[in-house]
């Protein structure tokens, strides 16, 4: 019996010592891009392809539950993964935590529950425009190590859509600080969450759809977390129903993503989307004065628009872009008596 207790402390001494060996950064470190580095062209991080220890709080498990429903969470191919980030909410503190398998126990990286700080062993990584510690599995796995535990996630960080762009229109590469960060978007006067371009089929961004305000700025919702994915071999929530575009959401929050220069919300857990404020109205009998049209013609456009569930459409805007250029919005006038629906 003492031989058997001593081997198991023997194992995990050097399981302890195989972490050790790798010095401690903090998420700042694998992060914080300086001005002098010219962050408009998204260098790498500093520490890209160093092997480093860091802490952080769980703000997605890899699994919906550990003992009794081991479903993955995010999509990551067959992989672990989860996010991270300091439990103060420090800008430059967000980070995708993966393992490149599902199978390798030893790292107990399963085990990682939401609201927890864990110190992970990795190698920092980049993956498009973010960056990720990818967890030693071999030849030895090291196991993450639990820190403290927490009763919440950390409060998000509140944003608005038009802040994701500069003045100029274009990608407002200064949020990067919050890049893989817990965000919220709140809906309210000046700034409506509206959605569209929802994305059906069987693909992994089924379910996935854009968020509008009414100055042509825009986030996308991209569905990484399986409670969002509609298409039936992909979800985990197949009661699940997206809004319909044109939808007002009262919030979204979750983590800031960056793909292709445009930003990206990616919900975690169903609480995470927010209620329908307003539903959209039923668009029918869309028509042009001339199915034709040479450059330059005057053409008439009309609809008919209806208010659902009690809703009474007060006005429609025609969106137009000319030549692929910005979008610009023409009001539609209101028909009256019997062709007050039309306009």
């Amino acid at each position: 019996m003492k031989m058997r207790y001593l081997m198991l402390a023997i194992i995990l001494f050097t399981g302890f010592s195989f972490a050790q060996q790798y010095p401690l950064v903090t998420l700042q470190d694998i992060n914080f891009i300086h001005d002098s580095l010219n962050p408009s062209v998204w260098p790498d991080s500093p520490l890209t392809g160093d092997t480093v220890r860091v802490q952080g709080q769980v703000l997605v498990s890899p699994l919906v539950n550990a003992q009794t429903d081991r479903r993955i969470i995010l999509s990551a191919g067959t992989r672990w993964a989860c996010y991270i980030q300091a439990h103060d909410v420090a800008e430059w503190s967000g980070l995708m935590i993966l393992q490149n398998d599902t199978t390798t126990q030893g790292t107990l990286f399963d085990l990682a529950d939401t609201t927890g700080t864990y110190e992970f062993t990795g190698v920092v990584t980049p993956y498009g425009q973010a960056t990720e510690l990818v967890l030693i599995t071999a030849p030895q796995p090291i196991e993450i190590s639990f820190i403290e535990q927490h009763a919440k996630r950390s409060d998000p960080i509140p944003l608005t859509i038009d802040s994701c762009y500069l003045p100029d229109g274009s990608f407002n590469y200064n949020l990067r600080k919050y890049l893989g960060m817990y965000v919220i978007f709140t809906s309210d006067e000046q700034h409506p969450l509206i959605t569209s371009d929802l994305v059906t089929g069987t693909g992994s961004s089924a379910g996935g759809f854009n968020i509008n305000d009414l100055n042509g700025h825009k986030i996308q919702m991209y569905p990484q977390s399986n409670y969002f994915k509609t298409a039936p071999a992909r979800t985990i929530r197949p009661y699940y129903i997206p809004p319909p575009a044109g939808s007002q959401l009262t919030y979204v929050r979750g983590l800031l993503q960056a793909y292709q220069n445009v930003w990206e919300i990616v919900p975690m857990y169903p609480e995470d989307l927010g209620n329908i404020l307003v539903s959209p109205p039923s668009i029918a009998n869309v028509r042009r004065s001339s199915s034709v049209v040479s450059p330059n013609d005057d053409v008439t456009v009309t609809a008919t628009i209806k208010g659902l569930q009690g809703a009474t459409v007060t006005g429609a805007k025609l969106f137009k872009r000319i030549n692929g250029g910005s979008l610009d919005s023409l009001e539609m006038t209101k028909g009256t008596g019997a062709d007050s629906l039309v306009y």
